[in-house]
């Protein structure tokens, strides 16, 4: 069984592609995406990129700031791919 971790995920590893591919987008946006802009991008459906931006987020992968109703994302300057 898994090991449950704040935030309620599992310490399971993300698939590497879908992880980096969201990083890369973050990366090369240099500003803040929405998670339907990342879901575009990374062409999976919103509840999927929300889902790894909450995980990569609470690792400090990826920054989030909430604008309204609006998550808004970006790399944290010191992140590595």
């Amino acid at each position: 069984m898994a090991e449950i971790v704040e935030g309620g995920y599992s310490k399971k590893t993300l698939p590497r592609d879908l992880s980096s591919g969201i990083l890369s987008i973050l990366k090369a946006s240099e500003g803040l995406m929405t998670i339907q802009e990342i879901a575009s991008s990374a062409s999976v459906n919103r509840i999927t990129a929300a889902k790894y931006l909450a995980i990569l987020e609470a690792r400090g992968m990826v920054k989030c700031r909430s604008i309204g109703r609006a998550k808004l994302y970006s790399m944290p300057k010191e992140t590595k791919i």
